[in-house]
């Protein structure tokens, strides 16, 4: 598993989620609710997140998927959700949580997060300088986790706290998650060494039934 972006390009990508969390949380619905633009700004998030529009559809609904004519406003924002929607499938297919990175969610997640009582934990070795594989299954790119090596808090912003790094770290209680101050999920050779053997079966049986597929064409 590799980062499916550059280091320079998470840093660029970093800010938005902020960017949009100040004018689609914050200001718009601010301007909004005095009276210097429309009232259709002022839950102007809502209308182009396209979770809306996924979850819609996993249920086999359509009703979200739609440009909205009932005025210049609704509109736009959803044109622009549409839009979005559909970028996001495509960029989906290269990059992991392509939305999750600018979402202002995050954003609020990283500031409520301070007072949180779960934390991700590192206990560096020497070993952390050679792996990398935690950083490397970080759905969200945090080169951080793995050239961190002074601090034992490492829940950095960008951190949603799927585990993936503890779960893929090779080596006993490196990286735990740790609530009110105990752990809870801690990272384990003997459950990283049966992970990758069940991963390694999963690949032969898939590559048999697609060497399979193809022999019967």
């Amino acid at each position: 598993m590799k980062p499916s972006l550059t280091d320079e390009t998470v840093n660029k990508i970093r800010p938005i989620k902020w960017l949009m969390l100040a004018g689609l949380i914050f200001v718009l619905p601010l301007l909004s609710a005095a009276g210097y633009v429309n009232e259709t700004w002022g839950a102007p998030f809502c209308a182009i997140c396209p979770s809306r529009i996924m979850t819609t559809l996993l249920t086999g609904s359509t009703d979200q998927l739609y440009v909205d004519t009932a005025s210049s406003s609704l509109m736009v924002l959803s044109v622009i959700g549409d839009f979005l929607f559909g970028l996001m499938i495509a960029i989906g297919l290269t990059v992991r949580q392509p939305f999750c990175r600018i979402c202002p969610m995050l954003a609020l997640h990283a500031i409520f997060r301070k007072v949180g009582l779960l934390r991700l934990v590192k206990n560096s070795t020497p070993r952390c300088e050679k792996c990398g594989l935690c950083a490397n299954a970080c759905p969200m790119d945090i080169r951080e986790i793995h050239t961190e090596m002074e601090k034992k808090d490492i829940t950095f912003q960008d951190c949603t706290l799927c585990g993936r790094c503890v779960e893929f770290c090779p080596d006993d209680k490196v990286m735990q998650f740790r609530y009110l101050g105990f752990p809870i999920f801690s990272s384990s050779a003997k459950y990283f060494k049966k992970r990758k053997q069940a991963q390694t079966q999963w690949e032969a049986i898939s590559l048999a039934n697609l060497n399979t597929k193809i022999n019967k064409k």
